[in-house]
């Protein structure tokens, strides 16, 4: 599917107030390791 093919008929614009309320959230800095077993039948 493309994005032209995606309807957003229903979603409303979002008004000038919205952005004037809007806060910038960067993510957490700190990165987490997670190790995980996949059998190569199931990766492949």
């Amino acid at each position: 599917m493309t994005d032209d093919e995606i309807d957003t008929s229903d979603i409303s614009p979002l008004a000038d107030d919205f952005f004037a309320n809007a806060k910038l959230r960067m993510p957490n800095s700190s990165l987490t390791i997670v190790a995980i077993r996949i059998d190569a039948e199931t990766l492949a």
